[in-house]
């Protein structure tokens, strides 16, 4: 920067020079530009000619100074001068192109020449002192609501003061704050302020808001210039400004469970229904719900069955726009829950009193904080009758005792069965008293024969003897079962069959894989089919249990083929009585 300098350019023989001098104007902010004009000529090289236009031009615009070129060389002639007033920029600066052309339209030593380019400068004028600045620099975390110190760059000198301001906007910068004043007549050039969080609606989609700031300066207490803008300060939202989750209300799902008032496992779904809301002009975008092993994401889900007990911890994270999250956790308490279970059911006749059965009971079922509604009951029926007796029953949810059974006809064989049912499920177990033991006994019919027992069936030789063959038996063979769709045997030692004994019990075995659907196999003999719909539970892949129905009509389906894998099913031990 200066407020003198020149340039100069010429020809072999002729150099054109220019000069400039500014004057600065500090109260009207401008300078007043005069340009002179030399030629200099070297020794022997005169020139004479009329008065000429020469140009200087200042920031593109020709400017003319006149006069005639007479010299006998070797000395500098001086061709004139224009003065010009420039205006500087708000903030004092102001940068000056000049470019100079010397007219000649005379012989040269022989040569005619048009003009003499005098050659060019772009100047920069000393900076005027205006008004203050904001600078480019600020003490502070960035965060709304918190301390900072914004910095005035001042250029005058004397009684200066300052207004300082703000507004405030979001990415659409067409809706703005009203002004927010941090600084009235201040002389400080350190201004404190805490930037206001009034007006983070305008931003309700990003963490990050704008700031301009306006600077008024004034000397001797008179405006003095224009207002300075420092616009686009960067401004982060607190991350305490979220969004709130209000409610967040669980209901049971599951119809059945519903009337216990309570949560049991591998039962209960849970319907959760988050209530939240944004904050400042933020939207809930995402609500996301864990539980238990499962995540879903929505304000009003429902899991699928809780398979954990105990106090379980539900997480609810709610996400707004600005991508701010609010969580809740809160412990709910799942009640235990097992199928009724059935460790021992046997019993046989005393031998000092073979019509008195000594029964042993041992089961369990679960509890549900005591609202699981249990009962229980032992029957009794003579083999060959479909008469069950209730003799003893009860609603204990545990049982392990012994008990004796009176009045037995010993000429019988009985089935005794033991029930057992909760709110949810039923299991069943029986075992067989056999007749008093005789050597050998004659059906009244004559045509039934029994060895160690009473003979009870016409048509039958019944043997209750360890027995010792010297020639080979001949047992009823298996038949193999009917596989639905892609169902096929384990291995070829799994073949899936069955067969009935001679006490009209129907055995299965076998292992079976690849089920594509509830259909697994029919069993084809209509002699070993079920007197009823059987519900029956056996091993699967991943040690869980596949609940099998068996029809009467002989088809076997997996009722919870849906929740199992079914790389394998075991259906090896299944007995159970054949239709009559």
């Amino acid at each position: 920067m200066a407020l003198s300098g020149s340039y100069q350019n010429g020809r072999t023989g002729y150099t054109a020079k220019t000069e400039w001098t500014a004057i600065q104007n500090i109260e009207e902010n401008y300078s007043d530009l005069t340009i002179k004009l030399y030629l200099i000529c070297g020794n022997r090289y005169d020139i004479y000619t009329k008065e000429k236009i020469h140009k200087v031009y200042i920031d593109s615009t020709p400017y003319e100074i006149k006069s005639s070129l007479y010299s006998h060389g070797g000395e500098t002639l001086y061709l004139g001068s224009t003065t010009k007033r420039i205006y500087h920029n708000p903030d004092g600066t102001r940068e000056v192109n000049l470019s100079t052309v010397v007219q000649f339209n005379a012989t040269i030593k022989g040569t005619y020449v048009t003009n003499v380019n005098g050659g060019s400068d772009t100047i920069t004028l000393d900076k005027i002192p205006r008004m203050s600045n904001i600078k480019n620099t600020m003490i502070g975390s960035r965060y709304l609501n918190s301390p900072h110190t914004l910095q005035i760059d001042k250029f005058l000198t004397g009684n200066i003061t300052h207004d300082v301001w703000y507004i405030v906007y979001g990415d659409d910068a067409t809706k703005t704050s009203n002004w927010h004043y941090i600084a009235r007549n201040t002389s400080s050039l350190d201004v404190e302020f805490v930037p206001t969080l009034d007006h983070i609606e305008l931003q309700p989609n990003n963490t990050t808001i704008y700031l301009d700031f306006g600077i008024k300066t004034y000397k001797d207490g008179e405006l003095y210039g224009e207002i300075a803008y420092s616009k686009g300060w960067h401004f982060k939202i607190p991350e305490s400004v979220k969004p709130t989750i209000t409610n967040v209300e669980i209901l049971e799902a599951d119809e059945k469970t519903k009337p216990l008032g309570l949560y049991v496992q591998n039962h209960s779904k849970l319907n959760i229904k988050t209530t939240a809301e944004g904050i400042k002009g933020s939207t809930i975008q995402n609500v996301k719900v864990t539980i238990a092993g499962q995540t879903l994401n929505g304000a009003n889900i429902t899991t699928s069955e809780i398979l954990e007990s105990g106090e379980i911890e539900l997480n609810v994270t709610v996400t707004d726009s600005r991508n701010r999250t609010d969580t809740l956790k809160r412990k709910i308490s799942i009640e235990p829950y097992f199928l009724p279970t059935i460790s021992n059911f046997s019993g046989h006749r005393l031998e000092e009193n073979q019509s008195k059965v000594s029964i042993q009971n041992n089961f369990k079922m679960a509890s549900l904080l005591d609202k699981n509604t249990c009962k229980w009951k032992i029957e009794r029926r003579q083999i060959g009758t479909d008469n069950w007796v209730t003799f003893r029953e009860g609603r204990e949810k545990t049982l392990n005792n012994s008990i004796v059974h009176y009045n037995i006809d010993e000429s019988y064989d009985f089935e005794f069965r033991l029930t057992i049912s909760d709110f949810y499920n039923e299991a069943n177990q029986t075992f067989f008293i056999f007749s008093a033991f005789r050597l050998v006994s004659w059906h009244p019919s004559g045509t039934g024969m029994a060895i160690g027992q009473i003979s009870k069936t016409p048509n039958m030789f019944d043997i209750n003897l360890k027995t010792t063959f010297h020639k080979g038996i001949e047992v009823e063979k298996w038949t193999k079962m009917h596989l639905y769709n892609s169902t096929k045997a384990y291995d070829a030692k799994n073949e899936l069959k069955y067969f009935k004994d001679p006490l009209g019990l129907v055995h299965i075995q076998g292992v079976v894989k690849d089920t594509a659907s509830e259909w697994l196999a029919r069993i084809t003999r209509a002699d070993c089919r079920p007197e009823k719909d059987l519900i029956i539970s056996v091993p699967c892949t991943g040690f869980k249990f596949a609940f099998l129905k068996i029809y009467e009509d002989g088809n076997i389906l997996i009722d919870n083929r849906s929740e199992i894998s079914t790389n394998w099913i075991s259906l090896d031990c299944i007995t159970f009585k054949a239709k009559e």
